[in-house]
């Protein structure tokens, strides 16, 4: 297949257009044109029409992976500038759209649902995920527990630690789009996005049991990695002991990482 990503050079995107390219030809657009050894990479901010339209405009991808889709009018100028629309477009939204709108983020994806559901002609496939675990993360989640873990420093909790959150594998998140990719079915949302249901604070708990190390927490907190609620009903998501494996093995991961940079330093 000829695949376009729309991000794809970092953390899931990445993992995605590495897992692909194995078997397609895989073409990664995005602002930074960060170098990609087994794909095609086009430097371009899509929120450029005319630059977008002169990259991809005439070309046909049999999929479209969109990564990086913050409000509908880039879905709408995406669609706008294809000569031929791909066969499938996969959207990569958030299971928070499930909730009250949290500012604009999640209020973008809604309207994006939206536009590709009631208004688009695109063939897509919405995909919800939680809040993404793994090695190479930018948002730092648990590498952030294990630097504080580490240094002694307190844990930033929003309200009391106790409330609602779905967290989700990377790995996970690649198999779904796998799964995506070979299903016949377009126009639908995929709610059956694999995760956990878990809360911040049995995150923590995960990571002191494991070292033996009780930290401060600053409940309360302002700005921290986890402040939106969300629960699944699907009883999947309920998996404790798959979830706590993963949590160790990421502390182990970052504290390795800091352990080096240490000595290095």
């Amino acid at each position: 297949m000829n695949i376009l990503i729309l991000g794809g050079n970092r953390f899931v995107g990445k993992s995605i257009a590495d897992t692909l390219s194995s078997n397609n030809t895989v073409t990664v657009l995005n602002r930074t044109g960060t170098p990609n050894s087994v794909c095609t990479v086009i430097k371009c901010d899509r929120d450029n029409v005319d630059d977008l339209k002169t990259y991809i405009g005439n070309v046909k991808y049999d999929l479209i992976i969109d990564m990086c889709c913050y409000n509908y009018r880039q879905v709408q100028e995406l669609e706008s500038v294809l000569t031929h629309l791909p066969d499938k477009y996969i959207c990569m939204s958030t299971l928070a759209v499930t909730e009250p709108a949290f500012g604009d983020y999640t209020e973008g994806k809604l309207k994006v649902e939206y536009y590709l559901s009631m208004i688009s002609k695109l063939p897509y496939v919405i995909l919800r995920p939680g809040y993404i675990l793994g090695e190479g993360n930018p948002h730092k989640r648990i590498q952030y527990y294990t630097e504080q873990l580490i240094n002694n420093q307190p844990i930033d909790v929003a309200e009391d630690g106790n409330f609602p959150i779905v967290v989700a594998a990377k790995d996970e998140i690649v198999e779904d789009v796998l799964s995506a990719i070979s299903s016949q079915r377009t126009r639908y949302i995929k709610f059956d996005t694999r995760g956990f249901n878990t809360t911040p604070n049995k995150l923590i708990t995960y990571l002191t049991e494991h070292t033996k190390h009780t930290p401060t927490i600053e409940y309360n907190s302002v700005g921290t990695l986890f402040d939106i609620q969300i629960k699944s009903s699907d009883k999947q998501y309920n998996r404790d002991e798959l979830l706590r494996t993963l949590v160790i093995d990421l502390y182990e991961h970052y504290y390795l990482i800091n352990y080096y940079k240490n000595v290095l330093l």
